[in-house]
């Protein structure tokens, strides 16, 4: 997966950056990016058993990996502090956000307790210019509106899972921040990231490739009419970047910025193309319809929300997904040392 990185190296070069989420799999991306535009990249990771498998491009050795709980404000501090960094973006979270199988104490003390440890480190520095929190869309289950918008109440529209309550608790915590002490913050919620290297196989497309490819038949956990929206994970990178790029003025502290495409996917069409794509259209999807409390995307994902001028994706779905299909089949086939492993199942990003 190639990045042209020319039009950020005037930005990056030599800055000194954080990343929380290093080794999940938007955040190793995002690694990667910054050092192929001369950034020197400090990645933050819960794992001891860290993971320099480059994704694509070679430059996992440049990103210097440390180990630590992103609660512990402390050391997160020590961290902005001793590497003189500038530029944090915070995409460390527990991403478990359907079913029961872990408890809402975990999921709280990463996504809401990790936030504001994080951004407190970020209060106490001198130095930082630049703050990017990750969001979710999952949140949009339960909120209606934002400040954005004028509308200054929470309303609920769905179920309320620990993962899209921690995630809103975030956004507020981030806002906050960036009002009382005028914060360089900005919030992304972007669209359904997908791309190589994901290797969450409850996500519908890493989960359908790995199937594809041990020769066994998908099972949808919904009714597969469900539509949504897709962002590759470069479209996903830039936005990143861009975000980051845009906290020149105090009018984008604190604001919330969609990313994504307004062409909506049913859960099945995509079922259907990775068969294609595979050559394995002899083996038909099971549909279980198990699942509820699923998402339903909106055609146009930016209502109420910023956005950044001019931005759009610029890789189409049918190419996103023929490049990833590339990423796992060379991994299988083992080209690679990332691994297929069905054993490794990841809810967490960080």
């Amino acid at each position: 997966m190639n990045y042209d990185t020319t039009n950020y190296q005037d930005t990056w070069k030599a800055r000194r950056v954080l990343v929380t989420g290093a080794c999940g799999f938007v955040g190793r991306w995002l690694a990667e990016a910054l050092t192929l535009c001369g950034a020197h990249v400090t990645g933050l990771t819960w794992d001891q058993k860290l993971d320099s498998t480059p994704f694509g491009h070679g430059r996992s050795q440049d990103i210097d990996f440390i180990s630590s709980d992103i609660t512990d404000t402390g050391f997160v501090s020590d961290c902005l502090r001793d590497r003189e960094i500038d530029t944090v973006f915070h995409l460390a979270a527990n991403n478990c956000n359907i079913g029961v199988s872990i408890s809402p104490y975990t999921i709280f003390e990463t996504n809401i307790r990790g936030t504001y440890s994080v951004l407190e480190a970020c209060r106490l520095s001198t130095a930082i210019r630049r703050i990017v929190v990750s969001s979710s869309r999952e949140v949009e289950k339960i909120q209606l509106g934002s400040r954005n918008d004028g509308i200054d109440h929470v309303k609920s529209r769905g179920k309320h899972h620990p993962y899209a309550v921690s995630k809103l608790s975030a956004e507020l915590i981030a806002q906050t921040y960036a009002d009382l002490f005028s914060m360089p913050i900005a919030i992304a919620r972007l669209s359904n990231i997908y791309g190589g290297g994901d290797n969450n196989w409850n996500r519908l497309i890493p989960g359908c490739i790995r199937t594809l490819l041990q020769g066994e038949a998908p099972v949808m956990r919904s009714s597969g009419n469900l539509r949504r929206n897709y962002l590759y994970i470069s479209d996903a990178v830039r936005a990143y970047l861009e975000l980051a790029e845009s906290l020149s003025g105090s009018a984008a502290f604190g604001r919330i910025y969609a990313f994504g495409s307004s062409e909506a996917v049913s859960a099945i069409e995509v079922v259907e193309q990775l068969c294609q794509l595979l050559g394995r259209s002899d083996l038909r999807p099971i549909i279980s319809t198990k699942s509820e409390g699923e998402r339903v995307d909106k055609q146009e994902v930016t209502d109420g929300l910023c956005q950044l001028d001019e931005w759009k994706p610029k890789v189409d779905f049918e190419t996103g997904l023929m490049n990833t299909v590339e990423w796992y089949k060379n991994t299988h086939q083992g080209n690679t040392t990332s691994g297929l492993d069905p054993a490794v199942v990841k809810s967490y990003e960080y």
